[in-house]
């Protein structure tokens, strides 16, 4: 198969409304998702989507991620002050492991529903070799800005 053949096959699945963008890979994500919590996976998808140029397009959706990992961690916080466990976690943890677990399960569960949403970014990206930015300073900054927000929450608990 030639070059051209091979070109006229991805031809197709890159549409004019899906042009590929450089987006922060999947990997870094799921890591500021990790380690960041709610609150640094929405920052980290409010900057990928900043430097990919479509922020506007998608503004409402880093609203209501935005939102949902405030609310999010005000809840937490208000169970933990209430001195409620989290029912699907070990009791035996301690109550910032639990905080922590929770914060990741919502994390990651806010870049999937993120993912699912721009997949065609993601794939326009890696089928057209678009090469991708660095996260380090961009995912740093927001992993650190969740793990300190974790951490003022873990102050103020204690």
């Amino acid at each position: 198969m030639s070059k051209s053949d091979i070109s006229d096959l991805l031809t197709p699945s890159l549409s004019a409304s899906t042009q590929p963008v450089a987006f922060y890979s999947v990997v870094a994500h799921l890591l500021v998702a990790w380690f960041g919590g709610p609150i640094g996976i929405a920052a980290f998808v409010a900057v990928n989507l900043w430097q990919a140029g479509i922020i506007k397009k998608y503004l409402p959706i880093v609203v209501i991620f935005a939102v949902v990992a405030l609310a999010w961690t005000v809840a937490l916080v208000a169970s933990a002050l209430d001195g409620l466990n989290l029912p699907w976690i070990d009791t035996e943890q301690s109550l910032f492991s639990q905080l922590r677990m929770a914060n990741r399960v919502i994390a990651v569960s806010i870049f999937g529903v993120f993912y699912l949403i721009c997949r065609r970014y993601f794939k326009a990206s890696h089928l057209a070799g678009e090469p991708k930015h660095s996260p380090w300073i961009a995912g740093g900054a927001c992993a650190i800005f969740g793990m300190a927000l974790m951490l003022a929450i873990r102050i103020h608990l204690q």
